[in-house]
């Protein structure tokens, strides 16, 4: 990241020359188990697909669960929401200020949780989505929504666990503009390193 954020202000250096003043400087950088791809989809556009998915943390002995929705093609987070419990009508109210503010996708994947899903009948979630004439995908496999699942475990790893959060207003206030950093500021690795989700996602690259 470091390597990537020096690069796009057209300063060359090395991983390997990073690590070394980083540890020199004391830093040991953690062990990280990398598993290989044996396939790999991507969408063609943005708001192809958006994956949605929630995100469990306690903030002082609060349960709290934050929806995020993110763009397939530029990893670009569309959406999020802050609610004590996994609730159809927090899902429902986020998804439409999404479509409000970023265009409606033409598909969404989401797991079986039941503010997505319904095992009988039909959830107000899908009801939603056909009125819009949005395709819902359900994730039969914890690796079909990979990109978002990614997602929360570096939200968890970059924000949650290294921030104390004395409440949740100030939770949210940090969460916003973490996200509004990683949208515009943090270089991914899936964008070819160099890439924020802005870039692709507003098409100021090809």
């Amino acid at each position: 990241q470091i390597r990537n954020q020096l690069r796009r202000k057209s300063i060359k250096v090395s991983v390997h020359t990073v690590r070394r003043v980083m540890e020199d400087a004391g830093y040991r950088p953690p062990k990280v188990e990398r598993k290989p791809h044996d396939q790999r989809f991507e969408a063609v556009r943005p708001n192809h697909l958006w994956h949605l998915d929630f995100v469990h943390r306690h903030i002082n002995r609060s349960s709290t669960f934050t929806l995020i929705l993110i763009d397939d093609c530029s990893r670009f987070v569309v959406g999020h929401g802050v609610d004590d419990a996994e609730r159809a009508d927090m899902v429902i109210e986020t998804f439409e200020r999404a479509v409000e503010q970023r265009g409606r996708p033409e598909s969404v994947m989401n797991d079986k949780g039941a503010a997505f899903w319904s095992w009988r009948g039909i959830s107000r979630f899908t009801h939603l989505l056909t009125e819009m004439g949005v395709d819902q995908i359900t994730a039969q496999h914890k690796e079909w929504n990979g990109k978002v699942e990614v997602f929360n475990g570096n939200l968890h790893k970059e924000l949650f666990d290294v921030h104390r959060f004395y409440d949740l207003a100030e939770m949210k206030r940090r969460l916003a503009a973490h996200l509004s950093w990683y949208n515009h500021a943090r270089t991914h690795h899936a964008l070819g390193g160099l890439l924020v989700p802005a870039d692709r996602y507003y098409g100021r690259v090809d």
